[in-house]
């Protein structure tokens, strides 16, 4: 399903944008359409424009204007407590933006990382003293049979 997001709602996510990322983060104008581009492909934006609405109605019932009118410190107490209202859409929309944010290549590269795995040729094993698995190796597998199973390899418990 297509969503028609308002320019309250772009307005909405802007200002989140700025108070959970970076400044960098904001300096590009095109970063909320890219957020909200990556919010409909993972089918989430129904959920996240109810989150929207309800920042909105704290912050009408609060303090009488819209979520996006109100100053730093205001717009911070409306999200804490929408948050612990709506635990799951709050997590919804950290979990995501931070997820989006920082699966991006430039933000990897400007925080001095690849994208690749840390070990991607695995991790070093150092030869050491094994001799106390030998009684366990010798004892051989001691899995519970399952129902019809006959295997002289396994031991009943």
């Amino acid at each position: 399903m297509e969503y028609q997001i308002s320019i309250h709602e772009q307005r909405v996510f802007s200002r989140l944008i700025a108070m959970l990322l970076p400044e960098t983060a904001v300096e590009n104008s095109a970063v909320v359409r890219e957020w909200i581009e990556y919010a409909s492909y993972i089918q989430w934006i129904s959920e996240l424009l109810k989150f929207v609405d309800a920042l909105d109605e704290v912050a009408n019932l609060q303090y009488t204007c819209p979520f996006v009118e109100l100053d730093q410190a205001d717009s911070m107490a409306v999200f804490r407590k929408v948050s612990i209202k709506h635990v799951r859409l709050s997590a919804l929309f950290v979990q995501n933006l931070l997820c989006w944010y920082y699966g991006k290549t430039e933000v990897l590269q400007r925080l001095g990382l690849t994208g690749l795995p840390l070990f991607p040729t695995g991790n070093d094993v150092f030869p050491g003293d094994l001799s106390l698995l030998e009684e366990v190796l010798s004892r051989g597998p001691i899995d519970r049979l399952y129902d019809g199973e006959k295997d002289a390899t396994h031991v009943e418990p």
